[in-house]
C-alpha cells in the first residue's frame, strides 16, 4: 500500500524478482475492499500517512483468511 510512485518503481520489481505477486493499493478503501476479498501472505504499507493505514490493519485482521495476521511495525 503506498501512493508514493517512486517506492511503487522500486518495490515491484525487486518483488516481483523474487517471484512474488505484486498489488499496488494506493488508496485505503481499495486496500480494505482488496483484503477483504483475497487471501494475502504479506502486506508491505508505506507510511507517508500513518494516520489513514490502522483501518485498512485492522480490517485485515478482521477478515477470517488473516486471523493471524501480526502486529505491524512501527512507522
Amino acid at each position: 500500500m503506498s501512493r508514493d510512485a517512486e517506492v511503487v518503481r522500486v518495490l515491484r520489481p525487486a518483488l516481483e524478482k523474487l517471484s512474488i505477486e505484486v498489488e499496488i493499493c494506493q488508496e485505503a478503501k481499495k486496500a480494505t475492499r482488496s483484503s477483504s476479498q483475497k487471501k494475502f501472505d504479506a502486506v508491505i504499507v508505506d507510511c507517508d500517512d500513518p494516520a489513514r493505514w490502522p483501518e485498512v490493519l485492522e480490517c485485515l485482521r478482521a477478515t477470517p483468511q488473516h486471523t493471524r495476521t501480526r502486529s505491524p511495525l512501527p512507522c
